[in-house]
C-alpha cells in the first residue's frame, strides 16, 4: 500500500476520535447543565408548595381570629401571624434566588436546547467526500423512464 494514503486514512481517523472526544465532552456538559437545571426547578416547585401551604395556614389563623375569637381587627403583630409572614417572606426569597440561578444556568449554557456539534463530513477535496454520495446512490434503484417521484 501506498504510505501516503496510509497516513492520510491515519490522519482522518485521528480527526474523527478527537472531534469525537469533542462531541462527548459537550454532551457531557450539557446532560449535567440539565441535570443541575432540572434541581432547581424541583427546588423552585417545592417552595412554591410551601408558600401555598403558608398562605393557607395565614388564611385560617385570620379566618379563627374572625370566626372564632370574634375579633374585630388582626394585627401583624400578633405573634402567630407574624410567625407566618416572616416564613413567607423567607420563601419567597428563596424562590427568587432560585429564579435567579434558573436564569442564569439557562443563558449560560442554554442546555435545554443545546446539542452536540455532529462531526464534519469530509470536504469536498478531500477523499472520501465524493464516495458517501456515490456509494448511496449505486445502491438506489435506477428509475424507469417516465417515472418521478
Amino acid at each position: 500500500m501506498d504510505k501516503e494514503f496510509v497516513n492520510k486514512i491515519k490522519s482522518y481517523v485521528d480527526r474523527g476520535i478527537e472531534k469525537s472526544k469533542t462531541a462527548v465532552g459537550k454532551m457531557c456538559a450539557g446532560v449535567e447543565d440539565f441535570g443541575q437545571q432540572s434541581t432547581v426547578r424541583l427546588e423552585i416547585t417545592s417552595l412554591q408548595s410551601k408558600k401555598k401551604r403558608l398562605l393557607s395556614q395565614l388564611g385560617t389563623v385570620v379566618y379563627e381570629s374572625f370566626a372564632e375569637k370574634k375579633l374585630e381587627t388582626v394585627s401583624a403583630d400578633s405573634a402567630e401571624v407574624a410567625e407566618l409572614v416572616k416564613q413567607l417572606q423567607t420563601v419567597c426569597d428563596d424562590i427568587a434566588v432560585r429564579e435567579q440561578q434558573l436564569a442564569a444556568m439557562t443563558k449560560k449554557g442554554k442546555p435545554d436546547t443545546a446539542s452536540p456539534d455532529v462531526v464534519d463530513a469530509p470536504a469536498a477535496d478531500e477523499p472520501g467526500a465524493e464516495t458517501a454520495a456515490d456509494d448511496m446512490s449505486a445502491d438506489a434503484p435506477a428509475a424507469e423512464p417516465g417515472e418521478s417521484d
